[in-house]
């Protein structure tokens, strides 16, 4: 009678499984002719502890680039599962399901999926804090920020990115002066790959074809890296215990506050990776070493380099409080305010505008030499 039973639970499953597939799709398109796709995913929602079926975040113009994008997200997923698995067993983190790629009918109003601006930007805003949130278990587990699982949770673009403007128009020498190149002055067509997951970003880009690759880390049999600055370490440690913190409590603002943090220990890499670029010796590692014994004197080190400001938002007692909004006067493209030799802007304004820069930016080695020189002009008072 037992086995009976048991066997009937397992056809009851057997049976509810493809139904549960058939949520993760949206109803059929009646007459509609279909040019946009998508896929759903029932995702783990690291915040509230539960699943929740994410859709409206994602089109495409063919069924080939949605495919190729539900791969990639797939096999994403499954790697950080095994990884959480192995570092972090108790937290029993489950495998997001993904639908298969179909007509996305929520564009189109007739549709009982149709999504209105209202109900996208709150899907949207869901898959975000899903992400900084996973983002956040990561980095709190020793995943490095610019690691190929931190990456794959990063979001696409859905506006305009400045920085592209910056690297056609704004060729800093070693020196850290930035000068106009002529050559690369003429703008061009740009080039985006169709299997990009936000197709509405491509609308306002018409400048050069850029290709973005990750920072090249060193692998298992790759160079060895430097050890990672004091400062940074102090710093790393500090967000992992609000990390800690939060996780422990089960507030309205848990996700956003677990996104705030994501975002620091990204940039505590970034300015890890340029006191590196520095050298251990240079002034600007020694003085970062030298404030990592207090907080007092850590902040002190973050006002000098990034300002006021910044300063004020830097360790604030509400995680919340350490998300930073570019203020207006620095505008779209912080870059230009940084380098700026035209005395428009105020050393503080320059130094804001750099850790804006950092925040919102992805670290390339062309980078590295100017913003170093800014780094140092701001650490010895220099900047104009």
């Amino acid at each position: 009678m037992r086995v009976r039973v048991e066997a009937l639970l397992i056809l009851a499953l057997m049976l509810a499984l493809p139904a549960l597939g058939q949520t993760l799709v949206c109803p059929a398109p009646d007459g509609v002719s279909c040019d946009q796709f998508h896929y759903h995913v029932l995702a783990w929602d690291a915040v509230h502890s539960n699943s929740v079926e994410l859709m409206g975040r994602n089109s495409f113009s063919s069924i080939a680039a949605c495919q190729a994008a539900r791969s990639r997200e797939e096999d994403s997923n499954a790697k950080i599962v095994r990884y959480l698995a192995s570092a972090a067993p108790r937290l029993k983190y489950p495998s997001s399901h993904y639908g298969p790629c179909h007509c996305d009918m929520t564009v189109v109003p007739s549709s009982s999926a149709f999504l209105d601006d209202a109900h996208r930007t709150e899907a949207i805003r869901a898959d975000e804090e899903n992400r900084q949130a996973l983002l956040a278990v990561l980095l709190d587990h020793d995943v490095k920020s610019d690691s190929d699982m931190a990456l794959s949770l990063q979001i696409p673009p859905s506006k305009f990115d400045s920085s592209l403007l910056r690297t056609v128009l704004m060729i800093p020498d070693f020196g850290g002066t930035n000068l106009l190149n002529p050559e690369m002055a003429q703008l061009k067509e740009t080039v985006v790959d169709e299997a990009a997951d936000d197709k509405s970003w491509q609308k306002d880009l018409r400048l050069v074809s850029v290709t973005l690759d990750p920072p090249k880390t060193g692998g298992a049999n790759g160079a060895k890296t430097a050890a990672m600055n004091p400062f940074v370490l102090s710093e790393r440690a500090r967000i992992q215990r609000v990390v800690s913190e939060i996780l422990e409590k089960n507030s309205a603002t848990r996700g956003a506050s677990l996104r705030a943090c994501a975002q620091r220990m990204q940039f505590l890499s970034k300015l890890d990776r340029l006191l590196q670029f520095a050298g251990a010796e240079s002034r600007l590692s020694r003085a970062a070493a030298d404030a990592s014994a207090t907080a007092e004197a850590r902040l002190g080190f973050v006002t000098s380099l990034f300002g006021t400001e910044v300063a004020s938002h830097w360790a604030p007692d509400d995680p919340l409080q350490m998300t930073f909004d570019a203020p207006s006067e620095i505008g779209s493209d912080p870059a230009i305010v940084v380098l700026d030799s035209t005395n428009r802007f105020t050393p503080d304004q320059r130094r804001t505008a750099l850790f804006v820069f950092l925040m919102h930016n992805a670290l390339d080695e062309s980078d590295e030499p100017w913003i170093k020189a800014a780094l140092e002009a701001h650490l010895n008072g220099e900047a104009k």
